[in-house]
């Protein structure tokens, strides 16, 4: 997100508006709800949780002991479980 100066953007009659409630602090104005993206798709942090979630899986159904899978993800082993739980219920449905 980049810093924008209102007064470059904004005609100076509704910058003044702003000015009488907010003189001089900074101001965030959000994304509109119909443009915002989920979590992570931007950055491809979903799409990498989501193979590592799959390889972990896979790795349990092959005959990985949740405590190894934990050692080797660097997660707790109730994420573990979690995770092979919700990606168990995903393949059922």
């Amino acid at each position: 997100m980049a810093y924008i100066n209102v007064s470059d953007v904004l005609p100076p009659e509704l910058v003044a508006a702003i000015q009488q409630h907010i003189d001089g602090k900074l101001l965030y104005i959000p994304r509109q709800t119909t443009r915002r993206q989920a979590w992570g798709t931007c950055s491809g942090s979903r799409e990498l949780l989501w193979r590592r979630n799959a390889q972990i899986h896979q790795a349990y159904q092959t005959g990985c002991r949740i405590d190894d899978l934990a050692e080797r993800f660097h997660l707790s082993e109730d994420s573990i479980r979690k995770i092979v739980s919700l990606k168990s219920r995903q393949i059922a449905r």
